[in-house]
């Protein structure tokens, strides 16, 4: 597999018609997690089944969201967009790690995924359709977690865990948390990265029955069909 594969025009656009399709249904709740899993599996499954794709649901495997046949393995993020350039995502919890150093080693020596499938959102609880593109879909090599050139530092009264890359990447690790890792991504290093708006990506727009939220507004004036 090559990256360029899920960079293609033809997983793009099956990625903007699947979450186009969920808003249809569910106006204002995000596709995130393991329905952002679903939706790429569902996508590769449809137009490159040939590498043979596979989807555990709740397996919990780090770096193992997506297995493909020709051995290859695919994250998939949700992601917060942050005004800094960067993504913020969540990765895995490693709390059968004791101390801080054991953290460090075993980020800098196993390897884990292949690439990551991040599907990102406006940072906070934001309106789903406000006229911007509403998602940010964006593929990077795990070649951008380079560890062993990162810069670490202890931080926080619970001595926290924080690494920094030249190239702008971040990593933090939250003690209090079960040793939770977080990731910041710059967007310029993504491979592949293109914004959707389902609400001007749909085929074939279909109505939608009122939905009211107390000072908000309903449904139908939140969609713009073109």
């Amino acid at each position: 597999m090559k990256s360029a594969d899920l960079t293609q025009d033809c997983v793009l656009a099956a990625v903007r018609q699947r979450l186009a399709d969920h808003h249809r249904l569910y106006p204002i709740i995000k596709v995130r997690d393991y329905l952002w899993e679903y939706v790429l599996f569902a996508v590769m499954n449809d137009v490159i089944p040939e590498y043979g794709p596979h989807w555990d649901y709740g397996s919990q495997k780090i770096g193992r969201d997506i297995t493909l046949d020709i051995g290859l393995e695919i994250s998939c993020k949700s992601g917060q967009i942050h005004t800094d350039g960067r993504i913020k995502i969540s990765s895995s919890r490693l709390s059968r790690l004791s101390d801080v150093e054991k953290v460090k080693n075993y980020l800098c020596t196993v390897k884990t995924e292949d690439y990551i499938a991040c599907l990102s959102t406006k940072k906070g609880d934001t309106p789903m359709f406000d006229g911007e593109p509403q998602y940010l879909y964006s593929v990077y090599d795990a070649g951008v977690f380079d560890y062993q050139n990162m810069t670490w530092e202890l931080f926080g009264k619970d001595s926290n865990l924080r690494g920094r890359h030249a190239s702008g990447v971040m990593v933090t690790c939250t003690k209090a948390m079960g040793w939770q890792v977080w990731y910041y991504l710059p967007t310029d290093l993504a491979l592949f990265s293109a914004e959707i708006n389902p609400t001007t990506d749909w085929a074939v727009p279909m109505a939608l029955p009122v939905y009211q939220r107390q000072g908000k507004l309903a449904a139908e004036d939140l969609f713009r069909f073109s």
